[in-house]
């Protein structure tokens, strides 16, 4: 797999494991080579999802049904946005009110704003292009996934995979959520009576409803410093950093 990712770009088919079973079945198969005989098929799928997660450059998320032509042209259009790094950058809500507090010559990506927190003019920073919009395929897919899986697959749309690769960002996901929190819900919501319900938000370590945010947090501000550490040296040395550069050094975490 190294060799692999060294000689192009990984992308990760997610595709709802009952179409991978009912395909298997129209294909009459019901056992691979090493399967042991209480081991189901949606064992072993399960179980090689960690090891995809591991390797994978882009995610293509698959909808239950979706035919060969649907995925092509999903993966078509995953492959056109890992190859625009460029576009995907953050402005301030307050842009409109002051335009020269800003520098057009300085965009901002998302591992910018993860450091800088505030824009210069006090503003919340919010993606140029607007917020990704979720097809209702993805609505579908996310109602069986666990939280953290859900957090991934969002912030996955959020944020471009040169910029924040999705395996780190999936990681960091799983470390902030796995096991961090004292119910596997996260933020399960409890019913009280007739049509109230209540979200529970104190499952954390700190048992505050801030964990939720900074647990996840802490994971991104480790891992986007060194990584604005590195370009800056490199800047100081003159040697150029495009978006791709910076992640093919290999330098991440807290030990850089």
């Amino acid at each position: 797999m190294q060799r692999l990712m060294h000689s192009g770009m990984v992308v990760y088919l997610d595709v709802d494991p009952e179409d991978i079973m009912q395909r298997l079945s129209r294909m009459k198969v019901n056992r691979i080579v090493g399967q042991g005989p209480s081991v189901s098929m949606s064992d072993i799928l399960q179980y090689r999802q960690k090891f995809y997660d591991r390797w994978l450059d882009v995610r293509v998320l698959c909808g239950l049904g979706d035919t060969a032509e649907e995925v092509a042209k999903k993966v078509l259009q995953t492959r056109m946005r890992y190859q625009d790094s460029e576009s995907e950058t953050f402005i301030s809500n307050r842009h409109c009110l002051s335009k020269g507090t800003e520098s057009a010559g300085e965009p901002k990506y998302f591992s910018d704003i993860v450091l800088e927190g505030l824009a210069p003019d006090g503003g919340l920073y919010v993606p140029e292009r607007g917020f990704p919009k979720l097809e209702a395929c993805d609505w579908l897919r996310m109602v069986g996934m666990s939280y953290p899986e859900k957090a991934a697959t969002v912030l996955e749309k959020c944020t471009h995979p040169l910029d924040m690769p999705a395996a780190q960002l999936r990681s960091m996901v799983q470390k902030a959520y796995g096991e961090n929190f004292a119910c596997a819900s996260i933020a399960p919501v409890r019913h009280l009576i007739h049509n109230q319900y209540v979200q529970e938000l104190f499952h954390g370590p700190t048992a505050s409803f801030k964990d939720l945010a900074m647990q996840l947090m802490a994971q991104l501000f480790t891992y986007c410093l060194p990584q604005k550490l590195i370009e800056c040296q490199l800047n100081q040395l003159g040697v150029p950093t495009p978006a791709d550069v910076v992640p093919l050094l290999g330098l991440s975490g807290p030990g850089l």
